[in-house]
């Protein structure tokens, strides 16, 4: 199951040029908690939630502030902010997710940033969004439908006496796997450069679907794109395991952290190292933007 099977789209979304004031007459009239925020081309530039606006009364409040607003300086606030457009209060680190990604990635990335709303986008263009109300039940329907065993004092969940072998997935779910590869082509879809960082991983799957690879270590990077990079390890990791990547463009420099995916594998020139090509499937727009300064700077 995917993230375009369990998304919504009747839902509002709201124009970056809306006033305060339009924007709330629009949330009073439906019982929507999330709004996308898009532009004229119906590309996702944020969101909109009322923790957002609570936020934006309450700007200057600290919490080492010892006095609070009165009810009149709060209302003026507010008066004099509802005149101003939505793209000033939204939420721009937007954290999106393709349509073909399967749910169970949908849900890890709701999980590490802490979301109960996430965009599904392709080309940046707003198709729909997954909400944590209609996934949870779809991964609790998942997890029933599987058998559990007891392994090594370990529960772990097996998959149905009438899929593929162990690890395989159906017919329909390799399609989509197929059709992602051949839509996230990082070397048709995004300039490329040279770079040497270490990057910290650790594998999103079960340790026994990587037997004698190591679920988290450091390697180094060969290139970098805005869709992904080239990572070398002294171990083959598996093909196509979900895997999340920690690293810094420069030293000192805030770290990124993109879920990931391992697309290909192959041996480097170097014995007993392989190469292998890594696509972000969800990274922060910010730090995306981050990726791309530097393409451009080493593209110079």
């Amino acid at each position: 199951m995917t993230a375009k099977e369990i998304m919504t789209t009747d839902l509002i979304s709201l124009n970056c040029n809306m006033t305060l004031n339009e924007a709330y007459v629009f949330a009073q009239r439906h019982a929507q908690e999330y709004f996308p925020v898009v532009n004229e081309n119906n590309e996702l530039v944020g969101s909109l939630t009322q923790d957002d606006l609570l936020r934006a009364f309450y700007l200057e409040v600290t919490p080492k502030d010892t006095s609070l607003p009165t009810m009149d300086q709060l209302l003026a606030k507010i008066q004099t902010l509802l005149s101003t457009p939505i793209s000033h209060h939204m939420s721009k680190d937007i954290v999106g997710v393709y349509p073909w990604m399967p749910v169970e990635w949908v849900g890890a990335q709701m999980a590490i940033y802490k979301l109960t709303a996430i965009p599904v986008v392709n080309k940046n263009k707003l198709l729909g969004v997954v909400f944590s109300k209609l996934l949870f039940p779809e991964l609790m329907q998942l997890a029933l439908s599987k058998k559990p065993a007891i392994v090594g004092g370990q529960t772990m969940l097996l998959e149905r006496a009438d899929d593929d072998a162990a690890g395989a997935r159906t017919p329909e779910e390799i399609r989509i796997w197929r059709s992602a590869e051949a839509n996230y082509d990082d070397k048709r879809a995004h300039k490329r450069v040279p770079i040497r960082i270490k990057v910290h991983y650790r594998l999103g799957g079960r340790a026994e679907t990587a037997p004698g690879f190591s679920d988290r270590g450091d390697v180094f990077s060969w290139n970098i794109s805005a869709g992904g990079m080239m990572l070398e390890f002294e171990d083959r990791p598996p093909s196509g395991i979900l895997i999340y990547l920690q690293f810094s463009l420069h030293e000192g420099d805030s770290p990124i952290v993109s879920l990931s995916r391992v697309c290909w594998v192959k041996k480097s020139p170097d014995p007993g190292t392989y190469y292998a090509g890594i696509a972000f499937l969800a990274i922060s727009s910010k730090e995306r933007s981050w990726i791309d300064d530097c393409v451009e700077a080493r593209s110079r």
